[in-house]
């Protein structure tokens, strides 16, 4: 992980977004977009939130949260969408790891959560959804339930 987030966030926003836009019927306002990842992409995910408005849905699953200075980006910043809907999920084994970074992932998972409990104007658009196994159990299962949640 080297930190190009915002790379990827242009790329996306500027390059791949308005292609899909132009060449597929799509509806373009926020509450009608979704982005959604796993693991360091599920950070990505989140890290839009931050980033920009364009995105009202977010699934972030397994989500590296142990990422280096996350926790404190998310307490120095505010989400640009107070209004979007998030979807966060969590094996329930990930944060049993013998690797002392990643067994940080379930405290910082939950610290995560509750800033953005505190951010986000609608609380029932915000869910910490735990799941059965570590991080590569049931990954298409854990899509479809995030998918599931962000588009009810």
């Amino acid at each position: 992980f080297k930190g190009d987030a915002n790379i990827y966030l242009h790329k996306l926003i500027y390059e791949i977004k308005p292609f899909i836009d132009e060449n597929y019927k799509t509806k373009l306002e926020p509450y009608n977009t979704a982005l959604v990842g796993y693991s360091l992409a599920g950070l990505a995910a989140l890290y839009a939130l931050y980033k920009t408005s364009i995105f009202g849905k977010i699934g972030s699953i397994s989500t590296s949260m142990w990422y280096d200075g996350w926790i404190e980006f998310m307490e120095n910043n505010v989400p640009l969408n107070y209004n979007a809907k998030v979807y966060i999920s969590l094996g329930k084994a990930e944060e049993k790891s013998r690797n002392q970074r990643m067994s940080k992932v379930g405290d910082c998972t939950r610290e995560a959560f509750n800033i953005l409990r505190k951010e986000l104007q609608i609380e029932e658009n915000l869910i910490l959804q735990w799941n059965n196994g570590g991080h590569f159990t049931e990954i298409p299962k854990r899509f479809e339930s995030a998918l599931l949640w962000l588009m009810k």
